[in-house]
């Protein structure tokens, strides 16, 4: 229980900082500073980093309760 627990906040916390990239990104294309392609590859790229690093925080936060407790 704790470790999904654990791994809800740590997946709200990377949607955040995902979310504020992706938002960072958007401002960078409107102003012309980084293209299209760039922008989808960045965006994407993120998304896909942040979804495989909440499923692993998952697996790690499982291992370390059952080591601690």
């Amino acid at each position: 229980m704790e470790a999904i627990l654990a791994s809800i906040f740590s997946t709200i916390i990377i949607a955040m900082t995902i979310y504020f990239i992706i938002k960072v990104l958007n401002i960078a294309y409107r102003r012309n500073e980084i293209t299209n392609r760039k922008f989808i590859i960045i965006a994407t790229s993120s998304i896909t980093i942040g979804i495989t690093l909440s499923l692993i925080m998952l697996y790690m936060y499982q291992n370390l309760f059952d080591l601690i407790f």
